[in-house]
């Protein structure tokens, strides 16, 4: 008699045993499971928060799309009716795509059902069982590996997977309550408790770094102590992926440090409170003319603070007023803007929480980002309440793909990150302390503080990471970006024997790059100290940050798919290319004095579309706007600027005219700013930029200069 699956229990509360109970029918081999497909999928796709917006779609063993539920409403709760031609075992993968490109999704699965409707759940926690199970570590690949028999998925290598994932997780099972659920089919709902707290406190990040390996963290969402790293583990999935018995454990986590239970609600309430504020017409929420927080009139607007008081709030220096934070309520175009998605991200060490969230205007531009909220005890609602930090800062992941129009051999990709400090009355310079306890500093450069050229021993610091010399005497490089790692994007160039450092000295590079296999183990929230100097280095300030996620490495990066511009642009940025110029760079890409730059741009299926353009410059000159040559050199007192031009666009768009703007000190444009640029102004390159959802940013820059 064959055996037929009809239950399946996981229970790791007590002897972590796995049990499989069946009975037989009529006519069946003894001991042979046989698979059984329901004809109705039901359950919750969730973050902790709901999954909301997004299409389920079921492939069956075959590779066969059996059903598609309807767009997931605000408790993520879906229902799908199958082909009666489905075959178990089944994959579901809840999808959403963003106004900017950015699809984002998770993957569920099912073995096998003993009724004819079952019940499968879509979170973070299948997702890695899903990538633990599939043969490149990739869950998106899932379904076709498991059509192709690349990839096994049955109940026994379910129940076998199923327990690891539990096993990685225990401690934040046993924090929450949760060891017992089963996460494939238990039940839950969107409300903050219970297994919902469960995956609020854990961000679970799986990304590509080959064709047959994903690199794996797991990370804890947890109130800590000032200036404390999160716990986070890294691993691998796919072909080689790290056995059980490897992966690093996660420390006992305390129950009483995670983000309170029923938070995802009151995230949800803050989130339709926005959205009270901004329905109502500019008249409605404010003075006519204001410009204060003062001046907000409208009780749904000011019931968004902390005491229902706007001027309870700051944020990185920025009080609520026009041009300041919340600059939007000032605005009549931000009317109908709506606010969704909310997600915990972590619980800062005064309590007040972090969250996620997205806002779409009624245009169909969408922004994502992160507030902090504190927890009014007047009325038990989230409020905002800002950072309340006295300076701005901040930092991001940040990529690069360095494409020379001219000179493709030396193309390369960067990973790194961001550091955002603007120019600060008052401030000398910064001291960043980096998550691996390194110090960096920044100083004021043309349109913010920058780092230092590398290429000059006056950048370096002493053993408590202050300037060893004056910031006066210290040579700004113009930029913001460390890149920690850089590869050729022709793998068969050597990076060793003539690494891109050595040939781009206006850059700045870590003295030695840090490997693929490091980079992997940074922590997606990495904790960043920036100290805030006045000139006679007295420390002003000490403000933390955290990213939300960590730097790609290379390998992963070049999984990636990048927007490109379009052929007839780089031909022409290639035809106005100068050769051996006796102005100083050599090579560089003329600019019309008569014209703005139109690049045009395409976007490939899987890439971010760009949602910022920009160019970059130099202007030489004389005092008097005029150039003096003796011989084939420039006296090297010429004036020297550096100016970028650039704007947002929408993500739909894919051409743009960069108007040509002069900022403080700049002169680089035609009287008019329609006309173009002046006769000693050169374009040094040319970048399309992008942001996901959580944060990372990608630029794809075309270096109209060669290297040497």
């Amino acid at each position: 008699m064959k055996l037929t699956l009809k239950k399946l229990t996981l229970s790791l509360a007590g002897t972590g045993i796995l049990t499989i109970y069946g009975c037989g029918g009529a006519g069946t081999g003894a001991n042979t499971p046989v698979t059984t497909t329901p004809s109705t999928i039901s359950g919750v796709a969730a973050t902790g928060a709901a999954f909301t917006d997004a299409i389920v779609t079921v492939y069956d063993s075959k590779g066969v799309l059996v059903g598609t539920s309807a767009v997931t409403g605000a408790d993520g709760a879906y229902n799908i009716s199958l082909l009666s031609s489905a075959v178990a075992p089944l994959v579901l993968t809840a999808s959403r795509t963003t106004a900017s490109g950015v699809v984002e999704s998770m993957v569920g699965l099912i073995a096998s059902s003993s009724t004819a409707t079952a019940t499968v759940n879509i979170t973070p926690v299948t997702h890695l069982i899903a990538s633990r199970l599939s043969s490149s570590g990739d869950p998106a690949h899932l379904a076709a590996e498991m059509a192709a028999g690349t990839a096994t998925v049955n109940t026994t290598t379910v129940i076998a997977t199923v327990q690891d994932v539990q096993t990685i997780l225990a401690p934040i099972l046993a924090a929450t309550g949760t060891s017992g659920t089963d996460p494939l089919s238990g039940t839950f709902t969107t409300n903050g408790a219970g297994y919902d707290r469960l995956l609020d406190s854990i961000k679970i990040t799986i990304t590509p770094a080959s064709a047959t390996s994903t690199n794996v963290e797991v990370g804890i969402k947890q109130l800590l102590t000032e200036g404390t790293a999160p716990t986070a583990i890294q691993f691998t999935n796919g072909a080689a992926k790290t056995a059980l018995a490897s992966v690093a454990a996660i420390p006992t986590i305390t129950a009483s440090t995670l983000v309170p239970s029923g938070t995802s609600v009151l995230i949800a309430d803050h989130l339709k409170q926005l959205n009270a504020c901004y329905a109502l017409p500019l008249t409605s929420r404010i003075v006519f003319g204001g410009s204060t927080a003062a001046d907000i009139t409208a009780s749904e607007c000011k019931n968004v603070f902390l005491s229902n008081n706007p001027a309870t709030f700051k944020s990185n220096g920025n009080v609520v007023g026009l041009g300041k934070s919340f600059n939007s309520l000032f605005s009549n175009s931000a009317t109908g803007v709506v606010f969704n998605q909310g997600t915990y991200e972590f619980t800062r060490a005064n309590g007040d929480i972090v969250v996620g969230y997205k806002s779409r205007d009624t245009a169909g531009n969408e922004t994502f980002d992160t507030f902090v909220l504190r927890l009014d005890t007047a009325d038990g609602k989230l409020k905002q309440i800002g950072n309340q930090y006295a300076y701005a800062g901040g930092v991001t992941a940040y990529h690069q793909l360095r494409d020379f129009v001219n000179q493709p051999a030396a193309s390369y990709y960067s990973t790194g990150y961001n550091l955002n400090v603007p120019l600060i009355a008052g401030v000398a310079y910064v001291k960043v302390t980096t998550p691996k306890a390194n110090n960096l500093i920044l100083i004021p450069g043309s349109d913010g503080m920058v780092l230092p050229k590398l290429n000059s021993s006056r950048q370096t610091v002493d053993s408590t990471g202050n300037p060893v010399s004056s910031i006066s005497q210290m040579a700004p490089s113009g930029t913001t970006f460390i890149r920690v790692r850089s590869e050729y994007a022709d793998s068969a160039v050597s990076t060793t024997a003539n690494h891109p450092s050595a040939r781009e000295s206006g850059l700045f590079f870590s003295p030695t790059d840090d490997s693929d296999a490091s980079i992997s183990t940074y922590a997606n929230q990495s904790l960043w100290s920036f100290a805030y100097y006045d000139s006679s280095n007295t420390l002003l300030a000490t403000q933390n940050y955290k990213t939300r996620t960590r730097a790609m490495t290379v390998a992963e990066l070049r999984t990636k798919k990048w927007a490109n511009l379009a052929a007839a642009t780089v031909s022409d940025l290639q035809s106005n290319f100068v050769l051996n110029s006796a102005i100083p760079p050599a090579y560089y890409t003329k600019l019309s004095a008569s014209a703005n730059v139109s690049p045009t741009w395409e976007v490939t299926n899987g890439a971010l579309p760009p949602t910022q353009i920009k160019l970059f410059g130099n202007t030489r000159k004389w005092s008097n706007n005029a150039f003096v040559l003796s011989g084939t050199n420039v006296s090297p007192n010429f004036d020297k600027t550096s100016f970028n031009d650039g704007y947002g666009v929408p993500s739909t768009l894919r051409t743009a005219s960069i108007p040509c703007v002069n900022g403080n000190g700049e002169l680089h444009c035609q009287a008019s700013p329609s006309a173009g640029y002046q006769t000693y102004a050169s374009m040094s390159g040319l970048h399309l930029w992008a942001r996901d959802n959580a944060g990372s940013e990608f630029a794809r820059f075309y270096a109209t200069y060669n290297l040497p």
